[in-house]
């Protein structure tokens, strides 16, 4: 090849490296379509707190009658239909948390007179109170596809709430964060991690370990 031809052809490798690759067109910009739950007559305020996979939505209806009694958890299973509401003892203040695949929620209900106790509802059965006899002012927040639960509950009346996690009838103290005297479990994942907060600040458990989650 003779110098020319070589020249040649680095100058061309050169202007090949030296044109800039466009960059890869930006994706569409999403689309949402909001969708109003509907409550039942005379219910005029309403929330939605969780959802499944398959689109059920679990949440509160606000009966006229002055808060905090008078809220009742509401199941939608169509968006243009008005909800399905927990019936059945305890359910004058029920404050569903989550909802499985299934159509299984779960949350915290508290009669007329008691404390609050955790319950688990299927919609066209009655909301069931679980007394786990355990800790006081109990709640379920969060679970997982394995049925393991986590919530919180005051050990003895009177004291703040600690982080448990519940599976099958037993319910199970988490650590807190040394030093700290409160806390609460709110979500478990499918690999068995547990997030909530341990004080005032978030925190994380895994494998019986608890570690506060730092900020930058």
């Amino acid at each position: 090849m003779t110098p020319n031809a070589s020249l040649a052809l680095l100058l061309i490798a050169l202007g090949m490296a030296a044109d800039p690759v466009s960059p890869p067109p930006a994706p569409p910009a999403p689309h949402f379509r909001l969708t109003l739950l509907r409550s039942p007559p005379g219910l005029e305020e309403s929330w939605a707190d969780a959802i499944n996979e398959s689109g059920q939505i679990v949440g509160r209806v606000q009966s006229p009658v002055a808060a905090p009694l008078g809220l009742h958890a509401a199941f939608w299973d169509d968006g243009a239909d008005a909800p399905v509401l927990a019936t059945g003892p305890g359910a004058d203040l029920a404050l569903p948390a989550d909802i499985d695949a299934a159509g299984l929620v779960i949350g915290a209900a508290a009669p007329s007179h008691g404390t609050a106790k955790p319950f688990s509802w299927l919609p066209g059965q009655d909301l069931e109170l679980i007394d786990l006899a355990r800790a006081e002012d109990e709640s379920f927040q969060g679970l997982n596809t394995h049925g393991a639960v986590v919530g919180l509950g005051a050990p003895v009346a009177g004291r703040d709430p600690l982080p448990y996690l519940f599976v099958g009838d037993a319910a199970h103290e988490l650590a807190l964060v040394p030093g700290d005297e409160t806390g609460a479990a709110l979500a478990i994942s499918d690999e068995g991690w547990i997030v909530g907060f341990s004080g005032d600040e978030a925190a994380r458990w895994h494998q019986g370990v608890v570690e506060r989650l730092s900020f930058p």
